[in-house]
């Protein structure tokens, strides 16, 4: 069966996986999309004039019936479109979510209807050159908005009707999550929340929406502003015996979708009097693209409302004890913000970036300083956000922010340091240098830092290391290919791995261009679906490399000790490694999430837990962080716990296939079959035949096995189809409760040391095999204990 999604997207599903034959096509798919879209047909006349535009009429019908017969060929029915002159799409013959949607409102199912809505319509979906196009996909997407956020508010007031003010706040959260600067709807989420016995949530909520008006409109929220904000201060006032006795407290990201953006609040209560602004700007699709401001901003729901659950659970206490203040300030910490390029020329943006990556490496050894993690600093990156609200959202003091400027073969850096107190400078400097003092620079910025924070830091200051010169080509060579592993998408990776090949050809003894290509070939394998036999042997030989060269390079230690987890299946040389790169680096987020990976698939939730949060600590706005704490409690059977952390990752990061796989399986055990599938569909369409299996998993697991076994059967019957991960294929046939299948799958996967195969202890879709007599000696063989 095929079907259109128009939702976040647009895609063509065969059997539930993605369809890439002439039918998906991008001006075919917009035909359908067009044709889909109307309820009472489409011309063929406009069809033709907004897809076909350049062509003279006849051509352009021309061009249409050609669609239109490829279209019924490849979907293989004759009844596809009803009428002749004017066309409607057969629902019969074609699956859709807009007329999924159009069913549901008719019926008066507004939930069910509102679950169907999973992003902007046509979200992301272009067709170039046809500029009349781009015009009704834009007003089509803002009156759907319109028409979704209306649907949200009632349903809103139709749960505080009947007294339900934890499903009030989900529908006023996803509203929020449309237009987080929307003042009217964040209103209706801080009396949801107030009304669910959390003023004080609420109230961090309204300092950030102010803070968020005011820098991203210049403007502030309006006279009812003040009045909802003095309740929420008047019932905090009151014993809090009488707010919390009878209601459990409700975060904003507490059930929220995956739209919903975590929230991140100032230290303290600023007390702002608010005028309204004369008039507030559409900002659909302005927000649409900022999202990492979005995440940034608002990420402390997630933290508070995790706080929330370990504060009423006892479970994995030394995890919640970490985080219950939410992000943590030291007394010596600094987040070094990408610094800007100001050359003019997009091609240097990889050697600014160079320089901070260097600066954060060069002062995260410095012994009692806190330094944000890479992933974290860089998702503000141009973000032109006030010192204070960077400080607030990363937990840290103090803010590193200056400019590179290449002219020739001269380099101009500026540098300053800054304090979130009271926004004063504590030390700047600029640098004209030549190109080749890069290296010089880099030390000195990184000395001054220490020396400008060397009150604050405790204990004897160790003096920072001399970074060692290079040549200049090499080092350009390294740069890009760090900069392509941080995009992270598979023809990325394999540039990085070309880039950083070069560079140890041109320099054998860089230890750090032979950590960064360990990095690129261990993400090729866990990202993109490399087949281990191949990039593991790569990455291990040049950890070692690196190691080798420079013992002291952390990231080396943490990649190797990853692989002697994930495919030497050797867990006290990963026990050894992780410990010696946190040594190394205490800052380095990677090492302890890699080490929190370890003690989870071991079965040590609470030292796993405890190591992802502290890893969190260091890198906040990192979704590979916020995901493996999310599957922790996936796997201990605690979607409450597990739902808002991964709602923070997919706002992080949407193209985090892993994120939404996570996600879906925390919605199948909370029941949430509709959530669940939209999740795993989404990590489909980015993702491809890994994580179709894992869709097929889902479709077992809700009662569709028909459409589960056709998945499978698509995947299998592929013609050159690429690698196939065992280990989701082995989940689909557990969930399938064919035993036998799943074991060939994962005899198959201890074959190949495929990856994820150390995870298979943890992993809830594999708890059906738990009675079966192979079930433990596999677990043997791969080195866990049952």
């Amino acid at each position: 069966m095929f079907r259109l999604r128009a939702y976040g997207g647009l895609t063509l599903e065969r059997d539930g996986a993605p369809y890439a034959g002439p039918a998906a096509q991008r001006r075919r798919l917009a035909v359908l999309a067009m044709i889909a879209a109307s309820d009472t047909g489409v011309s063929r006349e406009r069809l033709a004039d907004y897809l076909w535009p350049d062509a003279d009429h006849a051509r352009g019908r021309h061009s249409l019936d050609d669609a239109l017969s490829g279209l019924r060929r490849e979907l293989r029915s004759d009844e596809l479109f009803v009428g002749v002159a004017t066309l409607r799409l057969n629902a019969e013959a074609l699956g859709c979510d807009l007329a999924d949607e159009a069913a549901a409102l008719a019926a008066g199912e507004y939930e069910r209807a509102a679950v169907l809505y999973v992003g902007p319509f046509l979200d992301g979906f272009y067709v170039p050159g046809v500029a009349d196009f781009e015009q009704w996909v834009e007003t089509e997407r803002s009156q759907r908005a319109r028409a979704h956020a209306h649907m949200l508010e009632g349903l809103a007031a139709e749960a505080a009707a009947r007294n339900d003010p934890v499903a009030a706040t989900r529908w006023w959260q996803r509203r929020v999550a449309l237009d987080p600067l929307d003042t009217p709807a964040t209103v209706g989420l801080l009396g949801a929340l107030a009304a669910a016995g959390n003023p004080a949530e609420a109230l961090r909520l309204a300092r950030v929406h102010e803070a968020l008006v005011r820098q991203e409109l210049d403007a502030n929220p309006g006279a009812e502003w003040i009045a909802v904000v003095d309740r929420l201060r008047a019932q905090l006032a009151r014993p809090r015996a009488s707010v919390t006795a009878t209601s459990r407290s409700i975060s904003v990201a507490d059930g929220a979708p995956a739209s919903v953006p975590a929230v991140i609040s100032s230290a303290a209560d600023e007390g702002h009097r608010t005028t309204a602004p004369s008039t507030l700007p559409s900002t659909h699709r302005r927000w649409q693209t900022r999202p990492v401001i979005a995440a940034a901003l608002l990420i402390l729901a997630a933290l508070t409302s995790y706080n929330v659950w370990t504060r009423r659970r006892p479970l994995l206490q030394s995890a919640s004890a970490a985080s219950r203040s939410g992000v943590p300030v030291g007394r010596a910490s600094v987040a070094v913000l990408p610094f800007a390029n100001t050359s003019g020329d997009p091609a240097d943006e990889h050697f600014s970036d160079g320089l901070t990556d260097e600066l954060i490496g060069a002062l995260s050894k410095v012994p009692g300083l806190k330094v944000t993690g890479h992933t974290s600093a860089f998702a503000l990156k141009g973000r032109g956000l006030a010192v204070r609200t960077i400080a607030d959202t990363l937990g840290v003091t103090t803010v590193l922010e200056g400019s590179v400027r290449r002219v020739g073969d001269r380099l101009k850096v500026t540098a300053q340091l800054v304090s979130a107190d009271d926004n004063g400078v504590l030390w700047s400097e600029a640098y004209d240098r030549n190109l080749q003092d890069v290296f010089t620079v880099q030390e000195e910025i990184a000395r001054a830092i220490v020396g400008a924070l060397s009150p604050t830091l405790r204990g004897r200051v160790s003096p920072i290391g001399a970074i060692q010169p290079r040549d200049l080509a090499t080092y350009e060579l390294y740069l890009e290919g760090r900069y392509f592993v941080g995009r992270r998408t598979s023809g990325d990776l394999h540039r990085a791995a070309d880039y950083f090949e070069q560079a140890v050809a041109r320099d054998p003894a860089y230890a750090q261009a032979y950590a960064g290509l360990a990095d690129a070939h261990m993400l090729l394998v866990l990202l993109a679906d490399g087949p281990p036999r191949e990039d593991v042997p790569l990455a291990r030989a040049a950890a070692e490399t690196a190691i080798r060269l420079d013992s002291t390079l952390a990231e080396a230690h943490a990649t190797l000790g990853n692989i002697r987890e994930a495919f030497d299946w050797d867990p006290h040389g990963a026990d050894q490694e992780s410990a010696r790169a946190i040594a190394l680096d205490p800052s380095y987020a990677t090492a302890r999430l890699y080490r929190g990976i370890n003690l989870l698939n071991r079965g040590r939730f609470e030292d796993a837990v405890g190591e992802l949060t502290r890893a969190r600590t260091l890198d906040p706005l990192s979704a590979p962080v916020r995901m493996q704490l999310g599957r922790a409690y996936v796997s201990a059977h605690r979607p409450d716990e597990a739902i808002p952390i991964l709602l923070t990752a997919v706002e992080l990061n949407p193209q985090f296939a892993a994120a939404h796989v996570q996600l879906g399986e925390a919605y199948l055990q909370r029941g949430k079959s509709a959530e669940a599938l939209a999740a795993f569909r989404r990590a489909v369409a980015l993702s491809g035949a890994r994580d179709s299996a894992n869709l097929a998993y889902a479709l077992a697991l809700t009662g569709e096995r028909g459409a589960a076994q056709a998945v499978l059967g698509a995947l299998l019957a592929a013609p050159q189809r690429s690698y196939l991960p065992p280990v989701p294929m082995a989940k689909a046939y557990a969930a399938l409760h064919d035993e036998d299948a799943a074991f060939a799958w994962l005899e198959r996967g201890y074959g190949e040391r495929a990856a994820q195969m150390r995870t298979i202890k943890v992993t809830p879709g594999f708890d059906p095999l738990h009675a079966d007599r192979r079930w433990v000696p596999l677990l043997r063989r791969i080195g866990l204990e049952p």
